[in-house]
C-alpha cells in the first residue's frame, strides 16, 4: 500500500514538472520574438534547406552564393525540424529584416507572419520551437527519474533536482527556440540514465544496443557530445572488470550500434571534405569567431562572467542579463552544493553504488569542462548553453550537495525552500527581465549622420569632444555614437556623456557615466528621460573622460560637413566635420522601459558590423547580399 502511494506521489510530481516546464516554455516562446535567441535564424535555415532540397546542405556555397553556416552541426535535429517547414520556394533570408536601431532584436520577422496566429515561416519556426519544448520536458522528466534511481523514495530531492533545470531561465530560453542544444542535452540525460543500469547490474545484452543507439543519436545531434564516449566506455569497462568479466563483446555491440546510427555522417564528411568532425570547416565558415588575440586576465574575467551569466540567463545575443542578485543566489547555492559534496565523501554517507555514479557524473562534468576550455582557447565560444550537455550531472550534484550541508531533520524543509527559490527566481526573471526586455521600443529616428572616415583626438580631462544638432520633434530621449577604443584591455576610468541646450551656459540637462573598461564594443545608446519640448531646439552633446592622454578613447567622425544643421566640437569650439551619431525620439505617452527613457542609462549595441549580422550576411544569396544594409556598412568601413 505504501509503495503504491509513493508511486502515485512520484507520478503526480512528474506530471507537475512536465506541466510546469511546458507552460513556462510556451510563455517564453510567445514573448520571445523570432530570431532573438542565439543563432535561431541559422538553425531554422538548416531545417528549411533540408525541407526544400531533400538533402543535406553542402559546405560549399551553391550557385546563388547561399551558404548554410550551421552545416557544421550533425543533422538529426534538423532532419526532424525539416518536417515542420513548408516547401514554398523562398528562403528565410528573403523574409528577415536587419534592425540597426534601438532594442535588442538584431534580426526581425515581418509582423504579418509573426503575429499570433502565426503564418508562413513564422508558423514553421514556432512549430519547431514547440518540438524543442517537448524535448526539454522529456529532459526534465528523465532528470527527475534519474535522481529517484540514485536516491529511491526521495521524491522531494528528485523534484528539487528537476526544478533546478526546469526553472533555469536560460534553459527555458533555449528550449523555446529553434536550436539543437536541447535535443543533445536530452539525449545525454537519457544516456546517463541508461548507464546507471551497468553500475547497478546485471544488464541484458540488448542494453548494449540501446546504449549504443542513444550514444549514436547524441553524436548525430551535436559533436560536443563526444565527451560521453569515454564516459560510456569507462562505465561499461568498470562494471564488467569489477565482476571479473570480459567487456570486449559488449563494447563491440555498443560501438557498432552507435556507428550504425551516426557513423555515416562522419564518414560522409571525411570522404567529401577530408574533415569528419568539421573542425577545420568551422574556421572557414565562421572566421570571425576564431580567437585572434592572446587571452589576458581581463579577457578571462570578462568571458567567465559572460559564461556564468549565460548559463542561468543572458537573453538575446548577450544583450539582456538577469539581475546580479539572482546570480549571487545561484552562486551561494553552488558553493554550498560543492561544500556538501565534500562533506558527503568525507563522511562516507553515500552507498558504494551512489559513489560510483557520482564519480561518473563528475567525470562527465570534468571532460565537458576540459573540452569547453580547449574550444575557448581557439575560438570565442563562452556561452553557458554549451554545458547543457552536462546539466543533469550539475543539477544532481549541486542539489544533493546543498541538501547534505543541513542537519537531517531540516533537510526536507530546506529542499522545499530551494524549490520555491528556483520557481520564484524564474517567475521574477520572466516578468521583470525577459518580457519587458523584448518590448519593442517606441522610438523613431531623427538626425542621422552615418558617414565616417576616421576617429577624433582622444577624450581626456583637457579635451572634450561633442556635436551640436537640431531636434525636429518633441521627446528627444536617446543618442547613439560610435567609439574607437585604443588598447582595449589596459584602461580604467570613466567617460561622461553630457547633453545640454546649445549656446547655453547653464548646467547639463543630463550626465551619464560609462566605465571605460566596459567599452569593448563600438556603438552605444545614451538614453535619458524624454525632453518634452525639444522640437526645433538646438542641442549639444559630448563626452569628457578621466583618462590621461595616450590611454585611448575616441569617437568616429566624418571630416567632411555631412550634417549642415550642426557641427563637431572640441573643447566647445567648432571643428570641421561631424560625429557619427543618431538621435531618437520617444513616441508614447509614458516611458515603460529603459530603452524608452524610464531612467537614464547606457545600452551597448555592439560592433559597427556585429557577428550576428555577419553570420546572416554570409548566408544570403549573392544578389541579396549586395543589396543589403550590411554590404553598405562593410563598404563604408572598408573605405
Amino acid at each position: 500500500m505504501k509503495m503504491a502511494a509513493n508511486k502515485t506521489v512520484q507520478n503526480t510530481c512528474l506530471l507537475l514538472l512536465v506541466i510546469l516546464f511546458v507552460s513556462s516554455g510556451l510563455l517564453y516562446s510567445f514573448f520571445t520574438p523570432l530570431w532573438s535567441p542565439p543563432d535561431e535564424e541559422r538553425h531554422f535555415a538548416y531545417c528549411e534547406y533540408i525541407a526544400q532540397n531533400h538533402k543535406l546542405p553542402s559546405l560549399i556555397p551553391d550557385d546563388e552564393g547561399v551558404r548554410i553556416t550551421e552545416v557544421t552541426h550533425p543533422p538529426l535535429y534538423y532532419l526532424i525540424g525539416s518536417l515542420f517547414c513548408r516547401e514554398d520556394g523562398s528562403i528565410i533570408h528573403e523574409k528577415v529584416i536587419l534592425n540597426d536601431g534601438p532594442g535588442i532584436r538584431n534580426i526581425m520577422h515581418p509582423d504579418d507572419e509573426a503575429r499570433f496566429p502565426y503564418s508562413g515561416k513564422a508558423k514553421s519556426a514556432h512549430l519547431i520551437r514547440v518540438f524543442s519544448i517537448v524535448l526539454g520536458a522529456i529532459n526534465v522528466g528523465f532528470i527527475f527519474l534519474f535522481a529517484l534511481k540514485i536516491f529511491p523514495g526521495e521524491v522531494l530531492l528528485a523534484f528539487a533536482v528537476a526544478v533546478f533545470v526546469a526553472a533555469n531561465a536560460q534553459f527555458l530560453h533555449i528550449s523555446a527556440s529553434v536550436s539543437n542544444e536541447i535535443m543533445s542535452s536530452t539525449l545525454c540525460t537519457i544516456l546517463l540514465y541508461n548507464l546507471f543500469g551497468y553500475l547497478k547490474g546485471p544488464v541484458a545484452y540488448k542494453h548494449n544496443v540501446v546504449t549504443g543507439i542513444l550514444l549514436g543519436c547524441a553524436l548525430l545531434t551535436k559533436i560536443s557530445t563526444i565527451i560521453y564516449v569515454p564516459v560510456t566506455l569507462g562505465v561499461l569497462v568498470w562494471s564488467f572488470v569489477r565482476k571479473g568479466k570480459n567487456p570486449l563483446g559488449s563494447i563491440g555491440v555498443l560501438l557498432f550500434s552507435a556507428l550504425c546510427v551516426c557513423g555515416w555522417w562522419y564518414v560522409r564528411n571525411w570522404i567529401m571534405y577530408g574533415d569528419p568532425t568539421f573542425s577545420k570547416a568551422l574556421v572557414e565558415v565562421l572566421p570571425f569567431t576564431t580567437r585572434n588575440q592572446p587571452v589576458t586576465l581581463d579577457t578571462l574575467i570578462r568571458e567567465y562572467t559572460a559564461f556564468y551569466t549565460s548559463f542561468f540567463g543572458y537573453f538575446g545575443a548577450f544583450q539582456v542579463p538577469i539581475p546580479g542578485v539572482h546570480l549571487t543566489i545561484y552562486g551561494i547555492i553552488i558553493f554550498l552544493g560543492i561544500a556538501g559534496l565534500v562533506k558527503l565523501f568525507i563522511s562516507k554517507e553515500l552507498t558504494s553504488l551512489q559513489n560510483q555514479l557520482f564519480i561518473t557524473l563528475m567525470a562527465a562534468i570534468l571532460i565537458a569542462g576540459g573540452l569547453f576550455v580547449l574550444l575557448n582557447i581557439k575560438a570565442y565560444a563562452f556561452m553557458g548553453k554549451y554545458l547543457f550537455i552536462v546539466i543533469a550531472p550539475l543539477a544532481i550534484l549541486i542539489c544533493v550537495g546543498f541538501r547534505s550541508v543541513f542537519p537531517l531533520q531540516v533537510r526536507n524543509y530546506v529542499l522545499g525552500l530551494l524549490i520555491m527559490v528556483f520557481v520564484g527566481l524564474n517567475a521574477h526573471i520572466f516578468f521583470k527581465v525577459l518580457k519587458p526586455g523584448y518590448i519593442e521600443p517606441r522610438l523613431i529616428k531623427g538626425a542621422d549622420q552615418q558617414e565616417v572616415c576616421c576617429w577624433t583626438d582622444q577624450i581626456t580631462p583637457h579635451n572634450s569632444i561633442g556635436q551640436t544638432f537640431t531636434a525636429k520633434k518633441n521627446n528627444l530621449c536617446a543618442l547613439r555614437v560610435m567609439f574607437y577604443n585604443h588598447e582595449k584591455s589596459t584602461k580604467k576610468g570613466t567617460v561622461t556623456f553630457y547633453l545640454k541646450e546649445a549656446n547655453q551656459t547653464g548646467r547639463d540637462l543630463y550626465q551619464i557615466d560609462l566605465e571605460i573598461n566596459n567599452i569593448h564594443a563600438t556603438r552605444f545608446f545614451f538614453i535619458f528621460p524624454p525632453c518634452a519640448d525639444s522640437a526645433e531646439k538646438q542641442y549639444e552633446f559630448g563626452f569628457r573622460s578621466t583618462l590621461t592622454p595616450g590611454k585611448g578613447i575616441s569617437l568616429w567622425y566624418e571630416k567632411e560637413d555631412c550634417y549642415p544643421e550642426g557641427h563637431m566640437l572640441a573643447n566647445g569650439k567648432a571643428e570641421p566635420g561631424d560625429l557619427y551619431f543618431t538621435a531618437y525620439y520617444f513616441t508614447g505617452s509614458k516611458p515603460l522601459t529603459e530603452w524608452e527613457g524610464v531612467t537614464q542609462t547606457v545600452k551597448r549595441q555592439g560592433e559597427y558590423v556585429g557577428v550576428r549580422e555577419l553570420q546572416l550576411y554570409v548566408e544570403m544569396p549573392k544578389k541579396m547580399r549586395e543589396r543589403s544594409l550590411t554590404h553598405k556598412k562593410m563598404i563604408r568601413a572598408y573605405q
